[in-house]
């Protein structure tokens, strides 16, 4: 009646037969109940029955409801509707991610990532592990801006990386917001706020008045070909 490694092994599986099976999270028994148990017969495969075109982390994350809401919109009446919302994922058309991704101007990278590149971002998500490990142990003893600035610090990163592994131009904007949180925080956690406070206004004002030379340095140091 307790959920096993196995039954979960199934539940994120996305084997034919292993869709939308043992949801339950500490017992298994609801699932035997209700019908969605399914006991392990086959190695599991993981990942998406339709896999995603892109390395973008706001797109992995709001793909689907977009895709639902494309989905609704196809629908002539509120019950169609309202079971398209609240259904079971098999009702979605899977012309609606191709649809979706058209919309947004998703497109598939297609060029091998270069390894400076790679080393670039396993870095950065290093730095960031080890940033959030430190939050996780000082959390308590952080307000409520201190963990607002981190907070956005990481999904900023998470976004930067996505972006430069698909060499996107706009990275620099997320760098000049990433530089400017990490000042931010300097402020709030530094006694002396007049030496930082002159930092970062004197960093932001030099990166505002000549941005776009700026930007094209640092697009040239991370993308030189």
């Amino acid at each position: 009646f307790m959920v096993t490694p196995s039954h979960h092994r199934v539940h994120h599986a996305c084997n034919d037969h292993y869709l939308d099976k043992n949801y339950g999270d500490v017992l298994i028994i609801w699932d035997k109940l209700f019908g969605t148990f399914q006991k392990e017969d086959e190695k599991p495969v993981y990942g998406l029955t339709h896999q995603l075109r892109t390395y973008s982390f706001m797109w992995q994350h709001f793909h689907y409801p977009i895709e639902i809401w494309l989905m609704m919109k196809t629908q002539k009446t509120l019950k169609d509707k309202l079971k398209i919302l609240f259904g079971s994922p098999e009702l979605m058309n899977p012309d609606m991610r191709d649809r979706a991704e058209r919309i947004f101007g998703v497109k598939q990278q297609d060029e091998p990532l270069q390894k400076r590149l790679n080393n670039y971002v396993i870095w950065q998500v290093i730095v960031m592990l080890v940033a959030l490990f430190a939050f996780i142990y000082y959390e308590v003893q952080m307000g409520a801006s201190e963990k607002f600035l981190f907070t956005s610090f990481t999904i900023l990163t998470l976004i930067n990386c996505g972006a430069i592994m698909e060499q996107k131009k706009w990275i620099f904007a997320v760098e000049f917001l990433r530089v400017l949180l990490v000042g931010s925080a300097l402020w709030l956690c530094n006694a002396d706020y007049q030496i930082v406070t002159f930092f970062i206004i004197a960093l932001l004002s030099l990166i505002a008045l000549f941005y776009r030379t700026v930007e094209e340095r640092y697009l040239s140091v991370v993308y030189p070909d």
